[in-house]
């Protein structure tokens, strides 16, 4: 069948380019294109890619278009009946690639899968997650959330490390590293591009999960991911975070909408007063919008 390597790329040259020498070392038995999305990166990311791997399919925007759109872009020209999303700042130690393809091939109810995602230091990584509800952000908020026992925060929470050994259902996978059936993600349209960042692997995800297809993950696999620094700043981060997770709720209709906007609402004024910077009360007017 083959798989279609999609990497969106933003200011992470290096980085890009251990990715790609990883694919190219290790993806040794299955058919493969590698396509990169570069987000009007200003480091040379382009000329430095090229420099390295000139068969790698690029598509340069002017403008950094976020996540989603430019992975749609991505997926729109890809030849292979698989897609890989992954993270331009992550490393492949093996031939992940091949062994997440034989699973899709054995599992036909299943959309999407992903590996174990480590640090470089070889601990834990959020990998999956549930899907967000109003009493997660609530109890998260309040601090309350890590008091919790390990048990009940894996029944709320949107992020979680892998804590078990053999393959698992999970209600989502993150877009750190996505192996998806690419007629599935076509079929519901792609990543809705009214995310710039943040939830628009979850969103997809629901979407996806309503039409009855599963998503996976395969503790016996992982990759390596470095957690690049491409978001420049708090307010910028704050920004994407706060309207994504609104949207989010406000799309699918979720309760507890008035809620969430109240504690965003909350949240951007205490920090407004303890980083003394209001910038982050032009974010509350915007928000309030949604």
């Amino acid at each position: 069948m083959g798989v279609s390597i999609i990497i969106v790329n933003y200011n992470t040259k290096d980085l890009l380019v251990s990715c790609i020498e990883s694919i190219r070392k290790y993806c040794l038995r299955t058919p493969y294109e590698i396509i990169v999305v570069d987000n009007a990166s200003t480091d040379d990311s382009v000329n430095e890619l090229l420099k390295v791997d000139p068969n790698v399919v690029l598509i340069s925007n002017l403008e950094n278009k976020g996540f989603g759109t430019a992975n749609n872009q991505g997926v729109r020209i890809a030849m292979y009946d698989y897609i890989f999303l992954l993270n331009s700042d992550t490393i492949l130690e093996s031939d992940v690639i091949a062994n997440l393809e034989l699973f899709m091939n054995d599992h036909i109810d299943c959309a999407g899968v992903t590996p174990r995602i480590l640090f470089p230091d070889r601990t834990e990584q959020n990998t999956y997650g549930n899907f967000p509800t109003s009493t997660f952000f609530t109890l998260n908020s309040l601090g309350i959330i890590e008091l919790l026992s390990n048990n009940i925060k894996r029944k709320f929470s949107i992020g979680l490390p892998v804590d078990f050994e053999r393959t698992r259902k999970v209600p989502h996978i993150l877009g750190v590293a996505m192996f998806l059936r690419k007629s599935i993600f076509d079929l519901v349209g792609g990543f809705d591009e009214n995310f710039f960042l943040y939830f628009e692997e979850t969103d997809l995800c629901y979407r996806i999960s309503q039409l009855g297809y599963s998503f996976f993950v395969i503790p016996n696999l992982y990759i390596l991911h470095f957690l690049s620094k491409s978001s420049p700043t708090n307010v910028f981060k704050t920004k994407h975070l706060l309207r994504s997770r609104l949207y989010y709720f406000k799309k699918h209709r979720l309760r507890g909408f008035w809620i969430i906007k109240t504690l965003s609402f909350m949240k951007l004024i205490m920090l407004s007063i303890i980083k003394r910077d209001f910038n982050y009360l032009h974010l509350l007017v915007k928000i309030q919008k949604i």
